[in-house]
């Protein structure tokens, strides 16, 4: 009764959101945040033939569960038809749960074969803070019974996170992940892997788990990708975030690592990585930027790793966040390179930055759109003057379409200057768009880029006013090209 009503309150509250498209609320946890909104949504608490999450339906779920947990099975599906197959076989064995700060495992007498964790993330969720919401309704019928419903709150001072307004800060991060990382390998097996999950996109945070990771003995073995999010995630839609999770598998350091010079590592990181995301692009063309951004650094660090501290650097040793870093502008750059690559030859550089960078974003940041134009020898301030980003929050730009550029295009032509390539593409929509005549302006600018950046325009964008210009373009490319009456001898035959 008390976990079916734990389940329910996610749904049950003053947090909550009427999703219009689906005809359902949303619950609290949709975002792993506490987002206090302007108009929630109650539903029926106990329960009716419809709504959902109730006390009512939970009820029944936990009913469910409990039914499997004495009888497990797997639906196996042959030839169209599912068997439950009991899975009793494969229960067996012992199991001990503690619950207590990871720093201190020493009550463990045997070694393991593996540790699998999910450490917090840096500062990026809020565990006990986030748990409260449950445990605040929870401990109101378990105080009296439960000496860990005791105290008022689930936080406290050995949380392991980043949280300025709790007084910890990076080292505090830091040092407590250390201790779990050691403790975690003096209880591992000389063969033995230790396997934990990060998600992250800030630099700064990733450094701040390798470093952890080398000083508790361990090197990193593999790095792969695995989806964490829904694509429709209120987290990652419309914005330059993480779908993905990285796990990281650890090794124990159990010899002496190859010395290397940081310049022959960098140029095996640019080759394994640049393959990789080139593999990535191909394979996996839903992965967003930032996706491919943080698997990337996950192999380079994974190489790095594998030296350290052994790397060389000047007259010392390169340490694990100055290589973060490093490694955070190597795949950038490897990313740009990859992006630009599958762009026409004959585009200008502003036309470039549209297509590579910005034609499937609304926002971006300042830091963004600075690292991406630092190679390029122009400021920003070409950028807005071209109307291709605007100015929409403090260090923050928008990212203008075809509706908002028109007017700028349209005087650029009144005074005969010349056109961007992204001009006329966002021309040609414009007027396409509002049912304006465009066979002139399709007749003066085709060639073989405007055809290709057409093309890959509609191919990101999914724009079916970019897919009718292409079949307009190539219709009138087609007329040219067919034979005239000048071409034809006396009586019509060539």
């Amino acid at each position: 009764m008390v976990l079916g009503f734990s389940d329910m309150i996610n749904h049950q509250n003053m947090f909550c959101n009427y999703l219009q498209a689906r005809q359902h609320h949303e619950p609290l946890f949709t975002l792993h945040a506490y987002y206090p909104l302007n108009n929630p949504v109650e539903n029926n608490v106990w329960g009716c033939e419809l709504g959902r999450s109730t006390f009512y339906k939970t009820y029944h779920k936990i009913i469910r569960g409990k039914k499997f947990q004495r009888l497990p099975h797997e639906t196996v599906i042959n030839n169209g038809k599912s068997t439950k197959v009991p899975v009793h076989d494969y229960l067996e064995g012992e199991y001990l749960l503690r619950t207590q700060t990871s720093e201190d495992i020493s009550f463990m007498s045997d070694k393991v074969d593996a540790v699998i964790t999910d450490p917090p993330y840096y500062d990026n969720v809020m565990y006990s803070e986030l748990a409260d919401f449950y445990y605040v309704w929870l401990r109101l019928g378990l105080k009296d019974e439960y000496p860990w419903f005791k105290a008022e709150y689930t936080r406290n001072k050995r949380e392991i996170i980043k949280n300025d307004v709790q007084n910890k800060d990076e080292q505090f991060f830091l040092k407590g992940i250390q201790r779990v990382f050691a403790e975690s390998n003096s209880v591992l097996n000389d063969t033995g892997l230790m396997v934990f999950t990060f998600h992250h996109k800030e630099t700064k945070a990733w450094a701040s788990m390798l470093s952890p990771i080398l000083d508790a003995g361990f090197y990193i073995n593999a790095v792969y990708p695995i989806n964490s999010e829904f694509g429709s995630s209120a987290h990652i839609i419309n914005k330059k975030s993480i779908s993905y999770d990285t796990i990281i598998v650890c090794r124990k350091r159990l010899d002496e690592p190859p010395e290397v010079s940081w310049n022959n590592l960098k140029v095996q990181i640019y080759g394994e990585t640049k393959a990789m995301i080139e593999r990535l692009l191909k394979t996996r063309p839903h992965l967003g930027e930032w996706d491919v951004k943080i698997i990337a650094m996950g192999k380079g660090l994974e190489l790095y790793s594998k030296h350290y501290p052994k790397v060389l650097f000047k007259d010392s040793y390169l340490e694990p966040e100055d290589a973060t870093f490093s490694m955070d502008e190597l795949v950038d750059q490897i990313i740009d390179e990859v992006k630009e690559s599958e762009l026409p030859s004959g585009l200008d550089e502003v036309s470039k930055i549209y297509m590579a960078h910005l034609l499937e974003v609304k926002y971006i940041d300042y830091d963004s759109i600075n690292k991406i134009i630092r190679t390029k020898n122009f400021d920003i301030k070409l950028l807005e003057n071209e109307k291709v980003i605007e100015k929409s929050k403090r260090n923050e730009f928008a990212v203008l379409g075809p509706m908002k550029r028109a007017a700028l295009v349209k005087d650029k032509l009144n005074l005969h200057e010349d056109l961007l390539y992204i001009d006329k593409i966002h021309y040609l929509i414009h007027h396409y768009h509002r049912s304006k005549p465009i066979v002139q302006h399709l007749s003066k600018w085709k060639d073989e880029t405007l055809s290709m950046t057409l093309e890959l325009y509609h191919a990101k964008t999914g724009d079916e006013d970019a897919k009718n210009i292409i079949d307009l373009l190539d219709k009138t490319m087609e007329i040219q090209k067919a034979p005239t009456l000048d071409s034809f001898g006396e009586g019509g035959k060539q």
